[in-house]
């Protein structure tokens, strides 16, 4: 078998439902420096609804450039529904009343 000539230089970025957040957290040891309010952190979400559910995954910090380029991906194949439906109206002939 032919070994390739050279390797795909760049990741392979999927399209991503939801957004990232950024997070602080509190961890409920009584003598930690997050009881006084400096709170642990940043740690990364992204978050999506599925079926009136909100669900919230935990990304690693080398992995937010990738994950904020597949949420990007993923908004620019699929538009919000405001946006298809001003282009709807907007072709629609206008009825005066």
């Amino acid at each position: 078998m032919r070994e390739p000539i050279f390797e795909n230089p760049l990741p392979k970025i999927m399209p991503l439902r939801g957004s990232l957040h950024v997070a602080w957290k509190r961890c409920g040891r009584l003598n930690c420096r997050c009881q006084r309010g400096r709170l642990h952190g940043p740690f990364y979400e992204l978050r999506w609804r599925d079926r009136g559910h909100q669900h919230k995954r935990y990304v690693p910090r080398d992995d937010v450039p990738a994950t904020l380029l597949g949420i990007e991906l993923r908004r620019a194949m699929f538009p919000p529904v405001y946006r298809i439906t001003e282009v709807v109206k907007s072709a629609l002939p206008r009825r005066d009343r």
